[in-house]
């Protein structure tokens, strides 16, 4: 038998060599990149920008306390992530 593979458009995938900050989340089987694509940001340079796979995002309003996730200066991640401690 062959091998059979599962893909998930929003699931965070990675390239060797890559530069990225990720969010991690604990579950039954161990760790798993949080939010799927949206647990991944890029680097390239100065700039963090969020994954989203082949997800599509539809606009909605923001509830009270959401930001979008966006691309932004990854000082301006790191000092958002310190925030919530």
């Amino acid at each position: 038998l062959g091998w059979i593979a599962l893909s998930v458009d929003a699931e965070a995938t990675f390239e060797d060599g890559e530069e990225v900050v990720v969010f991690l989340a604990r579950n039954a089987r161990g760790w798993s990149v949080a939010g799927h694509a949206l647990g991944k940001y890029s680097v390239d340079g100065d700039d963090a920008r969020p994954g989203l796979g082949e997800a599509r995002v539809l606009p909605r309003a923001l509830a009270a306390g959401e930001r979008l996730v966006e691309p932004m200066p990854v000082t301006e991640l790191e000092r958002r992530v310190r925030a919530t401690r």
